[in-house]
């Protein structure tokens, strides 16, 4: 049962999706998420924001737009990468005027039956985060997925198990005060999700997690392998891609400490 915190009837949620080069599976997405509304008798909204693609995806988008009222679309005017535009797509969410943000990713790997798992477990000021304890990819990936992990717990006594997924709820009043908190101090906001994660612990101290399923892609590319021409190799640019999330996470950490110190809630 959906609980008395969020009304799915009134049109107050937005599901939010970065997408990159997604032109083979996206209309097939979109359908998806209709037939889950409908299923479902939800009233749910979808944005989602085109980091640039260099295939046929935006127009597809286009397309699919005048077939669904419930999407909507945009793009961001160059290439930004995942983390950016991920913060564009709740920013976009908010501008909106939405009461509250489903953030998932654009590659086919969630099950949007989860997001009623989500829902059903939504608290005032909580982060409800989709837990991939299963995840589909070995290796490299599992590897840094532990180590962001291990260093969060290290830097800010924090026990998220899935602290970079996809899959989460929260408020837009939540994010405007994330947002207002830390959009002007240096941040590159390359890992969005996770810093969020890190916010509602220590501030909000009311961060949920809950298991979802996690599936394979259906096609695309990785959200951090979007266009760069430095790493050809796709475990050399995911060690860099990790290291560079870590110094944005210790960084973070410094901003928090600054921020909090002088504007006391």
């Amino acid at each position: 049962m959906m609980n008395n915190f969020i009304n799915v009837k009134n049109n107050s949620i937005c599901v939010g999706m970065p997408l990159y080069n997604e032109g083979q599976s996206i209309a097939t997405i979109v359908e998806e998420f209709h037939n889950f509304l409908i299923e479902n008798n939800l009233n749910i909204d979808l944005l989602i924001i085109d980091d640039f693609s260099t295939d046929n995806s935006y127009e597809i988008l286009e397309q699919l737009q005048t077939q669904y009222k419930f999407l909507k679309i945009n793009r961001n005017s160059k290439n930004l990468k995942h983390g950016p535009t991920i913060f564009n797509v709740y920013n976009k969410i908010l501008e909106l005027g939405y009461e509250f943000i489903i953030g998932c990713d654009a590659d086919g790997q969630f099950d949007f039956k989860d997001m009623i798992n989500l829902i059903s477990n939504y608290q005032s000021k909580s982060l409800i985060i989709g837990n991939r304890s299963n995840r589909v990819e070995g290796g490299i990936r599992s590897f840094i997925s532990k180590t962001l992990k291990l260093f969060l717990r290290v830097y800010f006594q924090t026990n998220i198990k899935d602290a970079n997924s996809p899959l989460r709820l929260f408020s837009t009043q939540d994010f405007a005060s994330f947002k207002k908190a830390f959009l002007n101090q240096n941040l590159d906001f390359k890992v969005t999700n996770v810093l969020l994660s890190i916010y509602f612990s220590k501030f909000k101290n009311n961060v949920i997690e809950v298991p979802i399923k996690h599936l394979e892609r259906l096609s695309g590319d990785s959200g951090t392998m979007w266009e760069n021409k430095y790493f050809k190799n796709i475990s050399i640019y995911l060690i860099n891609f990790a290291f560079e999330s870590l110094l944005e996470i210790r960084k973070f950490k410094k901003v928090i400490n600054n921020y909090y110190g002088n504007n006391q809630q």
